[in-house]
């Protein structure tokens, strides 16, 4: 058995999270499916969907794609199932679950889920649970280009996860804070911001925190420092970290940051730029980048997931 040799489901789940929060998803993937195997030997149905999510979560960040969806679908049936009404996951699984609809693009479907869950939350005086929703949806915005909403989405709750002493939580809505205030051109207010997220992530060891906020600064050194070496560096830095981890998506970030800088160093060569609609030789970092996130895209099938929950559920 990985790490020690306790079954116990709660501890099995909570050193799951240590470690997906310190990079190990690969363990995390592990003692997650422990966790769950125990929980469900043990006929505790009602903790499955949090289990479930958490497995999804570990899965979906080294890029078992098909494995994730089968999870979370899992942790969406027993909990509306459980429930015997018109609910989806809620507080921290359905965070869980939207940062996966999120990051393999489907969009409509996050953000039905983080919004309902936002609402049951506040309904129910959970605090937690609705800002971790705000934090997604916040996540979800930014995606979406519209950098003022996740600037207020995020300001919203930060007392909230601050004052429940969610660091690891805080750290990341403040990096999403920081891109946005990037965004808008707040370029002081994003740098002393990013650098608090740098002192947390080396306070707690959150190093996949640590990955998203180097190629955050890679792009700000690129583009508002015009620094090319030093965003080389914190772009290698985050690959170097995510590669022998196998933590897909933050691979593919930190490629195209290396690319972003590639486009840049030609510029100031004086070089001609690769001309719009030609395709990135496959050795490139842009084109290392694109294969990768093609090979996890091409593993989603289910465009709407929380109507494959419901009708599995109501039949």
């Amino acid at each position: 058995m990985a790490d020690n040799d306790s079954d116990d489901p709660a501890d099995l789940m909570s050193r799951a999270e240590d470690h997906r929060l310190m990079g190990d998803a690969v363990l995390a993937c592990d003692l997650a499916s422990q966790a769950l195997q125990s929980i469900i030997t043990r006929g505790e149905h009602a903790r499955i969907p949090a289990a479930a999510a958490l497995l999804g979560h570990a899965q979906g960040l080294v890029g078992q794609v098909a494995e994730a969806e089968r999870s979370f679908l899992t942790a969406g049936e027993f909990a509306r199932g459980l429930a015997r009404a018109d609910v989806h996951l809620t507080g921290r699984p359905a965070a869980r679950w939207g940062w996966f609809l999120r990051t393999t693009y489907r969009w409509q479907d996050a953000d039905e889920l983080l919004k309902r869950s936002s609402a049951r939350c506040t309904e129910a005086g959970d605090q937690v649970g609705a800002a971790l929703a705000q934090v997604e949806i916040a996540a979800l915005e930014l995606d979406k280009k519209l950098a003022g909403a996740t600037v207020l989405h995020v300001n919203r709750v930060l007392d909230v996860l601050d004052g429940e002493g969610l660091v690891a939580d805080a750290a990341q809505a403040r990096l999403l804070l920081c891109r946005a205030l990037s965004a808008r051109g707040r370029h002081d207010e994003a740098g002393a911001t990013l650098e608090g997220v740098f002192d947390v992530c080396h306070d707690q060891g959150l190093l996949l925190t640590r990955i998203e906020a180097l190629t955050a600064r890679s792009a700000r050194r690129l583009t508002v420092q015009d620094d090319t070496r030093a965003a080389e560096d914190d772009a290698r830095a985050a690959l170097e970290l995510a590669e022998p981890r196998q933590l897909a998506w933050h691979r593919i970030t930190a490629l195209f940051a290396l690319a972003a800088v590639d486009d840049v160093s030609r510029e100031h060569a004086g070089e001609t730029p690769r001309p719009q609609g030609i395709p990135a030789s496959e050795a490139s970092f842009f084109g290392q980048a694109a294969r990768l996130r093609s090979s996890l895209e091409n593993q989603v099938f289910d465009l709407h997931p929380l109507r494959t929950v419901e009708k599995r559920t109501d039949a």
